[in-house]
């Protein structure tokens, strides 16, 4: 590379860092406790995953390493004795020459393009760094850590924004089916679920019944990562032939589509109202409630996503690979039912609240991606030598 920075110079991974080997010091995630005398890194996005008592499969630091995850191409700046996490933890110490902290930060400026769960390693060690002195890598750190400390500030305003969001909204749901909301509870009754609505399971479609493009005879078929948690994402679908779904799984306005099964508990229960208008079919990790007319479909959706009754459904779950949502707990689920007029009331303070809700966290959403960019920029301008460009007039 030409025109590099005074006083800087270029090199490789190699000439930058140490790999030490970990051999078989590591613990699988399922045999972490959550106390213990040593802690467990490895190379998910939490920094500690849990603890051990393991002592032989520690691995010692005498002043700091950085962990990489070869799957997950996370970072960590470990100062402290641990365990590593089963797969994909490798552990880099960077050259005497190289301040750590300047280390870690120019590792996260290096981007890495995705191989999936493929692993990453490789990538990084065909990349060569800038590298500039001692004195103006710690200058560099001086900066990058004032700076993201202004942003760490602002990012803890985001996230309590976010979690007050989510209160609220709990205790917006807790006030609605307690009869709060609008003034008590004179006139309810308390019923199952399968009083109300009808429970529809859907149905699993051969792979050569299928196609992923619109076609003449066929209908879009919902699946259960079309759910985002009160709407449906209608942009990606299958394609099923419409000879081949009965009359029963053809989706009609009213209805309520949710989440019976997935490889993720906390999915289980996601549900969205039926657009007017959509016409198609559903599949085999979904189920439809179809509400009779005594009952509000979003009334009805709104009573699905309060915090008691996920957890409920999400603990009725089971399976081995797959968890599944059975027809039994849901229709037997308790639902305190107002009239219909009453319901509508609801529906409407509660969308008029989530509304508001929904526009500040918005603001929060848009606050959080400016933050991203800064930080981005920030990293992008220290190792390219932006960042330092006037300290190296007094300086070098």
């Amino acid at each position: 590379m030409t025109d590099l920075p005074q006083g800087w110079r270029e090199q490789s991974f190699a000439q930058s860092f140490l790999t030490p080997p970990i051999g078989n010091k590591k613990l699988k995630v399922k045999e972490c406790l959550t106390e213990g005398a040593f802690p467990v890194i490895d190379q998910g996005e939490v920094f500690i995953t849990g603890y051990t008592n393991e002592e032989d499969l520690v691995t010692r630091v005498d002043d700091f390493v950085i962990v990489f995850g070869d799957h997950t191409r996370c970072l960590k700046y470990v100062t402290f004795d641990f365990v590593c996490g089963a797969d994909g933890v490798k552990v880099l110490k960077p050259m005497p020459e190289l301040d750590g902290q300047f280390a870690f930060y120019m590792l996260l400026s290096t981007e890495l393009r995705s191989k999936g769960y493929a692993r990453h390693l490789s990538l990084l060690k065909s990349r060569t760094f800038l590298i500039p002195t001692l004195i103006e890598q710690e200058r560099i750190v001086e900066i990058l850590e004032e700076q993201f400390s202004r942003l760490d500030s602002a990012l803890a305003s985001v996230k309590a924004v976010r979690e007050k969001s989510k209160a609220f909204r709990r205790s917006l749901l807790h006030s609605a089916f307690s009869g709060e909301l609008t003034g008590g509870t004179e006139g309810w009754r308390e019923v199952e679920l399968g009083e109300v609505c009808e429970y529809v399971r859907g149905v699993t479609y051969g792979k050569t019944d299928a196609t992923d493009k619109p076609t003449k005879g066929f209908l879009p078929l919902l699946r259960a990562t079309n759910i985002d948690d009160g709407r449906l994402v209608l942009t990606e679908f299958v394609y099923v032939p419409e000879s081949k779904v009965k009359p029963v799984q053809m989706l009609q306005s009213g209805d309520l589509v949710m989440a019976a099964s997935s490889g993720s508990i906390q999915v289980v229960g996601k549900s969205a109202p039926v657009p007017l208008g959509f016409i198609g079919t559903f599949g085999a990790f979904c189920a439809v409630l179809r509400p009779n007319h005594d009952t509000n479909q979003q009334f009805l959706n709104f009573f699905i996503t309060s915090p008691k009754v996920r957890e409920t459904w999400s603990a009725a779950a089971r399976g081995t690979n797959i968890n599944n949502l059975k027809r039994e707990p849901v229709l037997s689920t308790q639902i305190p039912l107002p009239a219909l007029v009453e319901q509508e009331r609801i529906v409407e303070i509660l969308e008029e609240q989530f509304s508001r809700l929904d526009k500040a966290l918005e603001v929060a959403n848009q606050l959080e991606a400016r933050i991203a960019s800064e930080r981005r920029s920030l990293l992008h301008a220290a190792f390219t030598g932006e960042l330092t460009s006037q300290w190296r007039k007094t300086h070098v």
